[in-house]
């Protein structure tokens, strides 16, 4: 697995408390975290950070969509089953609970999850014991459950959705990550190089490092002092043959460069080019 350590980038207070309370909440015992967030804000990334900062590292670490399984196929895949149990069971399988003993899993999208199924994972992490589909005896397991959801779980368990003693059994400790529209400035800038980078790096390309002010739209985001260190320079190569570099445009080029107009006449009899 990679090293998720320093892959939360910002330096927004918010952040910087989060990273302290993901040591603090990978070190502790606890055996079930909640994470919320909205699409997009890396609850995926903290939950495995959570596992790589904690001692159960080396085993392993499985995540699973809650939203992308059926309902009729969520309890085999998360407890498995037995050979027989049901039609098309032609062999036992193991379940990702099992496959994560010793480890942890992800749960993303809890809020998805079926109301029966929600009760067999209370009584599994009320007991740390499952049967699979089909089978007699209980398994024991030692597995830190992780949940995530981008909706507030409280409202769900008042409009039914959401099972209330689950919701407690889960709210054990609760991580919160800002949006980024919360993180006004630094961060939004810090993101924006980053991503600017790993896609010139995909292509190919490098940044050579040349200071430009950023597009006036991030001056209200970005503020003074950032936009006069804004760096953005980029050198990709398609082809021996061609070789092509993309900058931002200084200031300059803003305010004294108007955009030229088209050749209004291109359309006419006698161009290159006819257009019905």
């Amino acid at each position: 697995m990679a090293d998720y350590k320093n892959a939360l980038i910002g330096s927004h207070p918010d952040i910087l408390a989060l990273r302290k309370l993901v040591e603090r909440v990978a070190k502790s015992p606890v055996r079930t975290v909640l994470i919320y967030g909205e699409t997009g804000t890396g609850k995926g990334l903290v939950a495995r950070m959570i596992h790589r900062a904690s001692s159960r590292a080396a085993r392993e670490f499985v995540d699973l969509n809650c939203a992308a399984i059926p309902a009729s196929l969520m309890e085999s895949e998360l407890f498995g089953h037995e050979r027989g149990a049901f039609t098309g069971a032609v062999e036992r399988k193991l379940g990702l609970v099992e496959a994560a003993n010793q480890g942890s899993i992800f749960l993303d999208e809890i809020r998805e999850m079926d109301l029966t199924l929600q009760a067999k994972l209370l009584s599994l992490l009320d007991t740390q014991q499952f049967r699979r589909v089909g089978a007699v005896k209980s398994t024991s397991v030692d597995v830190r459950f992780i949940a995530a959801t981008n909706k507030v779980l409280l409202s769900e368990v008042k409009s039914g959705k959401f099972r209330e003693d689950l919701y407690y059994r889960l709210q054990v400790v609760a991580l919160n990550i800002p949006a980024l529209r919360e993180r006004r400035g630094e961060d939004v800038i810090s993101l924006s190089s980053i991503s600017s980078t790993a896609t010139i790096a995909s292509m190919g390309g490098s940044c050579a490092g040349c200071i430009r002010k950023p597009p006036r739209s991030f001056a209200p985001i970005a503020g003074p002092a950032m936009c006069a260190s804004w760096k953005i320079c980029w050198s990709a190569s398609s082809s021996s043959r061609k070789r092509t570099r993309f900058c931002q445009p200084s200031a300059r080029a803003y305010s004294a460069q108007p955009a030229r107009k088209r050749d209004a006449g291109r359309g006419r009899a006698g161009s290159r080019r006819q257009f019905p």
